[in-house]
């Protein structure tokens, strides 16, 4: 699994889909269940999720020393949702 490229020593995004169903982030909107409607399962045999947006977020954050996606996961810590994706991509 590749580490951040722009946090030192932070654990990659998997994406397990927690944060966007924990919280729903500046650009999201919400699916009337506190999750975000943007949500997609990307490949659900892996547990693995993808944002609609995410394209334009990535125009939007291009020169952002932090950007939303791909870098690093901002809840790895006992995240049993990050934990089963890990353990079926190891597989």
């Amino acid at each position: 699994m590749s580490k951040s490229k722009t946090v030192p020593n932070a654990d990659a995004c998997v994406r397990c889909g927690y944060c966007c169903n924990k919280t729903i982030c500046s650009y999201g909107e919400d699916d009337g269940n506190g999750r975000c409607r943007f949500l997609e399962v990307a490949a659900e045999h892996l547990l693995i999720f993808s944002c609609g947006k995410r394209d334009e977020i990535m125009e939007i954050e291009k020169n952002s020393n932090v950007p939303m996606f791909d870098y690093y996961c901002s809840s790895s810590f006992m995240n049993d949702v990050r934990n089963k994706v890990i353990e079926k991509i190891n597989k």
